[in-house]
């Protein structure tokens, strides 16, 4: 009997510490809606990423422009064939339905040439590449540091809450490009910390 009333004993006292356990866990486990969680995000500025991609010749995939689209290029800003690579840029993290004020998104993204604005300006931006075989356009939004881990995946997912048109993309190259309304996952597998890979879609002739 005795054996059988330390045991009930035992159990009880176990029962108490895994729910004690739990209740810290959920405690120190504060779930942010996804309008706050990507406040935790570290981004690689653009300076940071075109200084990498250079560093490892990782450039094959880059979007470039010759002079007779994008424009005379200073003797100082051309490569040795005449190109420039494409910026994308946007005005910031937001939302249509807030006045992209706030939330976790795109509202506006414009094309330009590398050489008119100094990168190292530029808050907002990636590099617009190109897939030869599949025929795509996109870019990678990509992290310095990896997502912080007590967060769901979820809560860092990028909205676009209303189809993007983007500015001067048929200056550049020939045709318009969109950016679709939807939810854009964090991708561990860009970059080398994770990311977003965002596809610029060929504005149909509707």
């Amino acid at each position: 009997m005795k054996a059988l009333k330390y045991l009930a004993v035992a159990a009880v006292i176990t029962l108490g510490f895994t729910a004690c356990e739990k209740k810290e866990n959920n405690q120190a486990q504060v779930i942010l809606p996804a309008e706050e969680a990507y406040k935790q995000l570290n981004f690689m500025s653009l300076d940071e990423r075109l200084a990498m991609d250079r560093d490892m010749q990782r450039t094959d995939t880059y979007l470039k422009a010759s002079s007779e689209v994008v424009g005379e290029i200073p003797d100082e800003e051309m490569g040795t064939d005449g190109i420039s690579i494409i910026i994308a840029e946007w005005e910031g993290w937001g939302l249509a339905k807030y006045n992209c004020r706030r939330g976790f998104g795109f509202c506006n993204i414009e094309f330009f040439p590398e050489w008119r604005n100094n990168v190292q300006t530029i808050e907002h931006g990636s590099i617009v590449e190109y897939d030869k075989e599949k025929d795509e356009y996109y870019m990678d939004v990509m992290l310095a540091s990896p997502a912080p881990e007590d967060q769901p995946a979820e809560s860092f997912n990028l909205t676009v809450d209303n189809e993007i048109i983007v500015t001067d993309a048929e200056k550049i190259i020939g045709t318009d490009l969109v950016v679709k309304e939807g939810v854009y996952p964090l991708d561990p597998n860009v970059g080398v910390a994770g990311g977003y890979k965002i596809p610029f879609e060929k504005l149909s002739a509707n």
